[in-house]
């Protein structure tokens, strides 16, 4: 996945630093990205969605799905809730060690929106 398959619409640095940063996102990097507020989400659902990213994850490639689905949770906005419940098992199946620990938190930085969704998906 390149830079450019990911986003046409996002600065196109920001993604690159995802990509690039692997396990050492900066806090300067998280704010960054962070401020480009709603108009990256679409790029971080796509890479949620992205069934390639989650079970071809290799070396750094590992820790881009584990940034878009804590900064989408970060958010908090109640039309990400799909991508990330659609996460969940995903991220057992690929074995997300790093992530499956931490669905609970992602999940209630959510809030109240999250719950009728996360029910829905548990029956």
């Amino acid at each position: 996945m390149t830079v450019d398959e990911v986003t046409p619409q996002v600065d196109n640095r920001l993604v690159e630093r995802l990509l690039q940063a692997g396990d050492r996102l900066t806090v300067e990097d998280l704010d960054d990205i962070r401020r480009a507020g709603d108009s990256i989400l679409p790029t971080l659902r796509q890479i949620v969605r992205d069934e390639d990213a989650w079970y071809e994850g290799q070396g750094d490639r590992y820790w881009l799905v584990f940034h878009a689905v804590t900064l989408l949770s970060l958010s908090r906005n109640p039309q990400v809730l799909p991508d990330l419940i659609d996460g969940i098992l995903p991220s057992y199946f690929a074995e997300y060690d790093w992530l499956q620990g931490h669905w609970p938190t992602l999940l209630a930085q959510m809030g109240p929106a999250a719950v009728a969704p996360l029910t829905e998906w548990i029956e």
